[in-house]
């Protein structure tokens, strides 16, 4: 039901109403000057609504739940080809599938509108993640895209037929052009934040790395701690003839979540170093803490490794 209501917030929901009102004012005809002076904002809303449209899925493919903050960005006409693109390969459709109909290939036509409107989301999707407009036109990208997506790929495409019936009978019924507009709109800007949805949910299937998620958190995270290891690491190696320096590194251990992994990683580096004295006290400590976690065989091989270096030392 949230996801429902995403149109609804101030943003899109300001450009939709926008943009519904110039649209019916073009087809009301209220006086010919009011329709020549609505063309060139119209052209400009339309513009900007298309842009906003792909500005939607990729903040939500990259996994942030807030919809974009309007800008003049959109209003620029070269600042992005994706509408442009998405229009051109609408006409094409269009105009193949009547040029079939006209030399009576019904059945080419319709397999051609079919396949059009079965991978329309999937093409979105990959002009919405900049994969180019003809590597998206690739079929054997558009149905790996769709089969990785999986399931809920095809309910979107069935929820996207829904959407378009009630469209038809809002334009047919009471409510008349101007909410049969609104209600195309809204359900563009509830499409491409699905799409965006399918991307984010399927990313891991898609090999797409969002810049939220908790995969690319918990990678920032591991970097963060590496940087720390790394300039404590340094120090400790600078002061490596002091007594105390053991201690030292000790606290930086114990100040970490995962003690054992940490003792692993100075270990091994500090084995790396031509002077292993160090790492061989260390490993008094390291094979300790693994025999307190009941991890005996790890403990014999390190154990082991530190007698090697030293024979004369006992890491018990």
């Amino acid at each position: 039901m949230k996801m429902l209501l995403y149109p609804l917030r101030p943003s899109p929901l300001l450009l939709i109403l926008v943009t519904s009102f110039m649209i019916w004012l073009l087809f009301v005809d209220l006086i010919f000057l009011l329709l020549f002076l609505n063309v060139v904002p119209l052209t400009i809303m339309a513009l900007a609504y298309c842009k906003y449209l792909f500005v939607i899925l990729e903040r939500t493919a990259n996994g942030y739940p807030d919809s974009p903050v309007l800008s003049y960005e959109f209003i620029k006409p070269f600042g992005d080809f994706r509408p442009y693109q998405l229009v051109v390969l609408l006409a094409g459709v269009y105009t193949l599938s009547a040029w079939l109909w006209q030399r009576d290939l019904d059945y080419l036509a319709i397999i051609l509108v079919a396949f059009y409107l079965g991978t329309l989301p999937a093409l979105i999707g990959l002009l919405g993640l900049r994969n180019g407009f003809l590597p998206s036109l690739n079929p054997v990208t558009l149905m790996r895209f769709t089969y990785r997506a999986g399931a809920v790929y095809w309910a979107l495409c069935g929820v996207l037929g829904l959407g378009f019936m009630l469209i038809l009978l809002l334009y047919r019924s009471g409510p008349g052009l101007f909410a049969a507009i609104f209600a195309t709109l809204y359900s563009l800007v509830l499409i491409f934040h699905w799409i965006g949805r399918v991307i984010y949910a399927k990313r891991q299937e898609l090999d797409y790395r969002p810049d939220n998620s908790p995969e690319r958190a918990a990678e920032q995270a591991a970097e963060m701690l590496l940087q720390k290891r790394k300039h404590c690491l340094e120090r400790v190696y600078k002061e490596r003839r002091r007594e105390n320096v053991l201690a030292v590194l000790l606290t930086h251990i114990e100040a970490e979540q995962d003690k054992l992994a940490a003792h692993a990683w100075y270990h091994a580096q500090m084995m790396l170093w031509d002077h292993k004295k160090l790492a061989v006290r260390h490993g008094f400590f390291y094979v300790r803490a693994l025999r307190e976690a009941g991890k005996h065989i790890i403990a014999d091989l390190i154990q082991q490794e530190c007698q090697a270096v030293d024979p004369d030392v006992a890491v018990e």
